[in-house]
């Protein structure tokens, strides 16, 4: 069942978004009854990821008409970024629970288990620490005035 889900998940951009499918679709709701429109950026990045994925479906359909390569990644990155950002902007604790889901099922489906762990294992885990650490410094707002080395700090 797990390899089934891994392999939807690659495959099947329904599957990518996982929890932010339920909560995009409630974005759009809840941006409807206030009367908002989802930020422009995050609408032009959805807009290009449809656009992207219907030029894949038309060339794909052609005999060798493509490969799929690392310029294939977009359409569902995007698609992912801008569900996500739209979310965030309808409600920014559906954005926090379906990204909570999402880090939850990605541990479950595609962390190793402990016995399994080796030197690449660790580093990929201290990435994503970094990562998480990196997040929690954007909330809060570090901005460069507040860090030791400014420039302000020369004068």
């Amino acid at each position: 069942m797990i390899v089934s889900i891994q392999n939807q998940s690659f495959s099947g951009s329904a599957y990518i978004l996982w929890f932010f499918t339920v909560a995009f679709a409630a974005a759009i709701v809840i941006l409807a009854i206030r009367q908002k429109r989802p930020v422009p950026e995050a609408s032009r990045l959805l807009i290009a990821s449809l656009i992207s994925f219907l030029s894949w479906i038309a060339i794909m359909f052609l005999p060798n008409g493509a490969l799929i390569h690392q310029g294939a990644y977009f359409s569902n990155i995007a698609l992912i970024i801008s569900a996500a950002w739209i979310v965030w902007g309808a409600s920014r604790g559906m954005f926090w629970l379906s990204l909570g889901g999402n880090l939850l099922v990605s541990l479950l489906l595609y962390a190793p288990p402990p016995e399994k762990f080796t030197q690449e294992t660790t580093y990929w885990v201290g990435a994503g620490v970094a990562l998480l650490a990196f997040s929690a410094a954007a909330r809060t707002g570090a901005r460069a005035a507040e860090l030791p080395y400014s420039s302000k700090s020369f004068k």
